[in-house]
């Protein structure tokens, strides 16, 4: 059986994911710190297999990324979300929400993993600037006392539906319109999103 490297990996380097993406998508980087990197997939050169990958986000000391996805540009607008009277009597409708959102988990790094329900926000991906391959980002989340890390990131098309590790579903706060706002408590901690 033939076998060959598709990416030259340096130690402690891992593939988180993998994906196409044309040239108007969106990369995006999110760090356990809770900085967000997006820019376009256009400013990447392909490689080939030999290649050693490509300068994503500049980490902080002991931090790591969570999560890497790529946003298909016809899912980037946000839409729906109006003011109203709301599904729920909030004032928010999200019958009609569209495009893709950021659900980021804070907690703390020192809890057993799974043991913690953290508190959870979810922003529409839109509202992240667009920043230069091999930077920071921009804070996706901002801690409140307790909280020290990310526990889970993930980015993708609303609505984003979570569940516990036996399979029930974990209900996840209304949209935040503050891209660096904190987050909400938990009702479980969440160990499968899609």
């Amino acid at each position: 059986m033939d076998s060959w490297n598709v990416i030259d990996l340096k130690d402690g380097d891992e593939v988180l994911f993998a994906a196409d993406a044309a040239d108007d998508d969106r990369l995006v980087f999110v760090s356990s710190d809770s900085s967000l990197l997006t820019f376009e997939a256009s400013n990447v050169r392909p490689q080939g297999r030999t290649a050693g990958g490509m300068a994503g986000i500049r980490l902080a000391e002991g931090c790591a990324v969570m999560s890497f996805n790529v946003v298909p540009a016809g899912r980037i607008a946000w839409t729906g979300g109006d003011e109203g009277d709301g599904e729920n009597g909030d004032g928010i409708d999200l019958s009609n929400a569209s495009g893709a959102v950021v659900l980021t988990v804070a907690g703390d790094k020192d809890a057993l993993p799974g043991t913690e329900n953290g508190c959870a926000k979810v922003t529409p991906f839109e509202l992240y600037p667009t920043k230069g391959r091999g930077t920071g980002g921009v804070r996706s989340q901002r801690f409140l006392k307790g909280q020290n890390t990310l526990i889970l990131a993930w980015v993708g098309a609303w609505p984003p539906h979570a569940s516990t590790e036996s399979g029930a579903p974990v209900a996840l706060p209304d949209p935040d319109m503050r891209r660096d706002g904190s987050g909400v408590d938990l009702a479980a901690p969440i160990a499968f999103v899609g």
